[in-house]
């Protein structure tokens, strides 16, 4: 999800809150879990921080 789009969602859930709808109906409705939703309040110009795997799986196929 781009930095767009969670801006997006952020207003959404800001003016959902605002008519009186809780936060968590909110991010239910938008698939977004409320932890998420307050790390990109807390961090809104940050990017998407996952890494991806570590190592590779032990039994994966080769190129071949």
């Amino acid at each position: 999800m781009s930095v767009e789009d969670r801006r997006s969602c952020m207003e959404l859930v800001k003016e959902a809150n605002g008519s009186g709808a809780e936060r968590a109906a909110c991010c239910q409705v938008l698939e977004v879990s409320l932890r998420t939703l307050e790390r990109w309040e807390k961090e809104p110009e940050k990017g998407d921080q996952r890494r991806g795997p570590h190592s590779v799986c032990a039994h994966a196929l080769s190129e071949q």
